[in-house]
């Protein structure tokens, strides 16, 4: 990446001329990393962002230009370093289900006579989300995307094909799309994440699909408190809850309300996340058994003993929150890396805000060992955000300062716009210096 702008560049800008579309997307992105907080493009003065705009529920482009909008995103998104634009969340209102309430009752994993077309894409879903939780979300996500647009976007349209083939299809890519947008959100791509869930909403309403179109507005509310937009993530998964529950599996439903419970917890609404948590508890436990195996069931334990930790942890009980997290660790499946290092960041944020520094330091060791097997932004944003919060504390005891020794300083993982090689440079610690090894791991210390 060559840049080739000075501060007379930037005088332009500042009295209205606008920079090329390349360089307002990385203006964008150091303002976002900036004031920590997401800035969008038409809040810099500039056009929205290109990738946002497709076809949304509920909107009269029909499902032809969903077509089209599935083909370009997977386009951008086949690019080897497609850059990250944070949207904004702040105002914009909750998806809301189209038509009569009670349309479209067919639970997620039924698929009587199922088109045999459609057996690859059901085995491609299970591996990509095996591979999700193993590696992170940049892995395979190019590969993924290949796959929908040279192999998936060719089954559609479906004019003149029968009923059931044609719900079955739509349905199928729309968990399709719901599986990108995970890794694109995984990936800190939020725009693309954003366009594939709403292709997901639109491909679930034209199959009349309730319960697959409240799981990708549950996975927008995921992406919209990884941001911080907590009012939207309420928003969205009351709606997901309202809509899905009535139609969806045990399992599913427990999905949906654990999920509501965390935006609760965030905006103070205490109450009413232990009473959401509950319910979301008694239909994980009954809804385990004879649940049909795919990307969305069952509900895993240790994700819901993460989202009770992060209920516990909003309440004040940080000691129950930090039990609840070991409880997910204890329960995860072994070959859930990504899932595994996430709690064990926030299990080390938790301890070491209760000034257990070794106890903390021995999770941070745990992270960190997996973090270098991930390809994964949330690993990364918690790396940053766990050290950060170390190197507070980096002279109070021998533990932590072994800690420290022993990681990364500053890391910024490939694919953040940094216009890095994917075997990068890798900072460790030598003789109280930073120095880099090259080719050591995916990682870089540029951006």
């Amino acid at each position: 990446m060559r840049l080739r702008y000075d501060r007379t560049s930037v005088a332009h800008w500042l009295k209205g001329s606008l920079p090329r579309p390349f360089a307002q997307r990385l203006i964008a992105d150091a303002f976002s990393r900036r004031l920590g907080r997401c800035i969008a493009h038409d809040e810099l003065g500039f056009l929205p962002h290109p990738a946002s705009a497709i076809a949304v529920p509920g909107t009269p482009q029909g499902s032809v230009a969903t077509i089209r909008a599935l083909s370009a995103l997977c386009g951008e998104a086949m690019r080897q370093r497609p850059l990250s634009q944070p949207h904004r969340g702040g105002g914009v209102p909750a998806p809301s289900w189209p038509g009569s309430p009670t349309a479209g009752h067919r639970p997620v994993d039924a698929a009587p006579s199922e088109p045999h077309e459609l057996a690859p894409v059901r085995t491609v879903l299970l591996h990509a989300a095996r591979s999700f939780e193993m590696f992170g979300g940049r892995h395979g996500r190019t590969a993924l995307s290949t796959y929908a647009v040279h192999d998936v976007v060719p089954l559609l349209p479906l004019r003149g094909s029968a009923r059931h083939r044609r719900t079955q299809t739509l349905t199928e890519v729309a968990r399709l799309c719901f599986m990108l947008a995970r890794l694109h959100m995984d990936s800190e791509l939020h725009v693309l994440a954003k366009s594939f869930f709403a292709c997901a909403q639109e491909f679930a309403v034209t199959a009349e699909d309730q319960v697959t179109w409240a799981l990708a507005v549950h996975g927008a509310s995921v992406q919209a408190l990884h941001l911080r937009h907590t009012d939207f993530a309420l928003r969205a998964a009351h709606t997901a809850v309202d809509v899905g529950v009535r139609a969806a599996g045990l399992s599913v439903q427990a999905v949906l309300l654990a999920q509501l419970t965390v935006p609760q917890a965030a905006t103070g609404q205490h109450d009413e996340a232990r009473s959401t948590l509950h319910a979301a508890e008694l239909a994980c436990d009954v809804g385990a058994d004879g649940c049909a195996e795919g990307p969305f069931a069952p509900y895993p334990a240790a994700a819901l003993a993460s989202d009770t930790a992060e209920v516990l942890y909003a309440a004040g009980d940080m000691r129950a929150a930090a039990s609840a997290l070991r409880d997910s660790l204890r329960l995860r499946a072994p070959h859930d890396h990504r899932g595994q290092a996430l709690d064990h960041a926030r299990l080390g944020q938790m301890l070491l805000r209760q000034r257990r520094l070794e106890e903390a330091a021995a999770e941070a060791r745990l992270f960190t060992e997996l973090h270098r097997r991930l390809s994964s932004g949330f690993a990364d944003t918690a790396y940053d955000r766990l050290f950060g919060e170390f190197r507070t504390y980096g002279g109070r005891s021998v533990a932590i300062r072994t800690v420290l020794d022993l990681t990364m300083i500053r890391v910024r993982a490939c694919g953040r716009a940094c216009g890095c090689q994917d075997r990068a440079e890798r900072a460790v610690p030598i003789n109280g210096e930073l120095k880099g090894v090259a080719g050591s791991a995916s990682y870089c210390v540029r951006s």
